[in-house]
C-alpha cells in the first residue's frame, strides 16, 4: 500500500469530518456526545466528539496521538459503550512482557556463549 495515498486519504477524512462539525454545531452537541467531560479536560472545555461513528473512529485516533493516557481510557470506554465492536481489544500486555523475557534470556545466553559476534551472528 503506497502510505502517502493513504496518508492523503487519512487527512482528506479528517478535514471532511472536521467540515462537518462547525464550532456552533460542536456548541449545541450534547455533553453525552463528547468522551472527556469539561472538567476532565485540559481545555476546560469537552473534548473528543463521538455523536457518530465517525467523529467516534477520529476521537480514538486523535486522543491517541495528542490525549495523555487517562484520555485514551475515556475515549476508548465511551466509544466500546455506544459503539459496541469498534474498539478494538488491546492485546495481554503479559505477552508482550514474555516475548520480550524470551528474547532477552536468548540474547543473553548468546552472549555468554559467544561473545558479541556471536549474539549476533557473525561468528
Amino acid at each position: 500500500m503506497d502510505l502517502n495515498v493513504a496518508k492523503t486519504g487519512f487527512l482528506d477524512e479528517l478535514t471532511k469530518i472536521a467540515a462537518d462539525l462547525t464550532p456552533s454545531a460542536r456548541a449545541d452537541l450534547p455533553k453525552k456526545d463528547f468522551a472527556v467531560s469539561a472538567k476532565s479536560s485540559n481545555t476546560g472545555k469537552p473534548a473528543y466528539p463521538i455523536e457518530d461513528k465517525a467523529h467516534a473512529k477520529a476521537a480514538l485516533g486523535l486522543s491517541a496521538m495528542h490525549g495523555d493516557a487517562k484520555d485514551v481510557s475515556e475515549v476508548r470506554k465511551d466509544v466500546a459503550k455506544k459503539y459496541p465492536g469498534l474498539v478494538k481489544e488491546k492485546k495481554a500486555a503479559g505477552v508482550n512482557a514474555a516475548m520480550f523475557k524470551a528474547a532477552s534470556a536468548s540474547a543473553v545466553h548468546a552472549i555468554k556463549e559467544g561473545g558479541l559476534a556471536g549474539a549476533l551472528g557473525k561468528a
